[in-house]
């Protein structure tokens, strides 16, 4: 069949920009035709990839995949109006430049985030008579109220009730909607969608960096065999509370030999060293962006990695991509969390939980770690594995997502060639 994937996230971008790209590659690989549009790589640093060059649009093949990239304004720092502008333009862009692209397909695969996705979303359904599945990543409008994205004005009456009214219209008009944590579930159909419209569909892993490598030398940082080793990977953000892990950090500084890493980039990453600075920390390692090939090595060489995120009413129906990356890669992890991304944590067999925000449980989950060692962590690490291939492997996650794509095609069919009722 011929598929189409909208999302504004796409390749060579890390975390939930992988996710297209993986999806794209399956089903081309099990002989549909797939085309993306999508805009040119700029996450997280808000900078255009190397080898890329802002144009119009872009045509162009990968991996057996038709690829159509269009502009937009590069920008991922701490000003809602930037934010505003890289969303705005790309649903712009995607409309007027990129639609043409979708014609004659049967079915599109939607990713929701951020709302702006809708433009082109209805344009395609509306002018050219294409239904989509919608992918909920991330609830909004939500998502920008319980962050620093918008001012507190933006925050209340009006402009809240009409996103809601508009990532309502979103539901309404999608042929399914799919939902990436068991929470969700309740929370959309208290937002009017019928139950009978949703389907649970989690997500898989980065396929590039969670691929098995060979471990960096752990002397690249200094680290001996007898140190624990740990790994933060991923945006250095507010919503991610990671100053209770440097906290947690120095309450162990005396007890635990141990040294963090620390690689990505985001509106924390000053703020967090400084407070490793006043902290006295010397075995605090902030490595900035790291390309993404490299990844798969230092993953390797860590013996722990760490999951945090703010604890708020959103946070407890959010799956950070990181979780599925590091349980694919085999390694336990420490995950300061609530809700259904704590749960996974117990539940895979990989986790070592903390509390969200707390300096103390942080340093009580980090003694645990040192007191198992690095042979039990490599188990725990390997019944995470199993649990990410029972629960989150790409071709179960492709396997449902084909299914919903080829359902929604056949509603467009049967509209297009309704049956004759014969009269008695």
């Amino acid at each position: 069949m011929k598929f189409g994937i909208l999302t504004q996230w796409f390749d060579p971008e890390p975390g939930g920009g992988a996710i297209p790209g993986a999806l794209a590659r399956a089903l081309a690989s099990r002989g549909h035709e797939v085309t993306v549009l999508t805009g040119f790589p700029n996450y997280p640093s808000g900078e255009i990839y190397p080898g890329y060059s802002m144009r119009p649009k872009q045509d162009g093949w990968q991996d057996g995949v038709r690829l159509r990239r269009v502009a937009l304004y590069p920008s991922h720092d701490t000003s809602s109006v930037n934010r505003m502008l890289n969303y705005g333009t790309f649903a712009v862009s995607a409309t007027t430049l990129g639609l043409p692209v979708f014609r004659g397909l049967d079915a599109i695969w939607v990713y929701n985030s951020p709302a702006s996705i809708a433009a082109p979303m209805w344009a395609a359904k509306y002018l050219l008579g294409i239904p989509h599945v919608l992918h909920v990543m991330d609830l909004w409008p939500d998502s920008i109220f319980l962050s620093n994205f918008g001012s507190r004005s933006l925050s209340r009456g009006l402009s809240r009730r009409a996103l809601d009214k508009w990532c309502s219209a979103m539901y309404q008009s999608a042929a399914t909607v799919a939902y990436v944590t068991p929470g969700l579930e309740k929370e959309l159909a208290s937002r009017g969608v019928p139950k009978s419209k949703l389907h649970y569909v989690p997500v898989w892993a980065d396929e590039l960096v969670s691929r098995t490598a060979d471990p960096m030398p752990r002397s690249t940082w200094g680290v001996g065999d007898s140190e624990l080793l740990m790994l933060y990977a991923g945006a250095l953000g507010a919503a991610q509370g990671l100053d209770s892990l440097i906290e947690g950090l120095a309450l162990v500084r005396n007890k635990v030999k141990v040294t963090c890493l620390l690689a990505g980039s985001g509106t924390a990453a000053a703020s967090l060293q400084t407070l490793a600075i006043d902290r006295g920390l010397d075995n605090v390692r902030f490595l900035g962006q790291v390309p993404r090939g490299q990844m798969p090595r230092i993953m390797a060489a860590a013996d722990l990695h760490v999951v945090t995120l703010k604890k708020t009413p959103l946070s407890l129906i959010t799956m950070p991509s990181k979780i599925q990356t590091t349980l694919a890669s085999a390694k336990p992890f420490i995950a300061a969390l609530a809700g259904d991304a704590r749960e996974v944590a117990i539940q895979s067999g990989a986790g070592i939980t903390a509390n969200p925000g707390d300096p103390e449980s942080m340093a009580q989950a980090i003694t645990t770690a040192a007191q198992l060692g690095r042979s039990q962590l490599a188990l725990k690490g390997l019944a995470g594995r199993a649990y990410y291939r029972e629960t989150y492997a790409l071709d179960k996650g492709v396997d449902r997502i084909e299914s919903l794509l080829i359902s929604a095609a056949e509603i467009k069919k049967s509209k297009k060639n309704p049956r004759t009722l014969r009269r008695p």
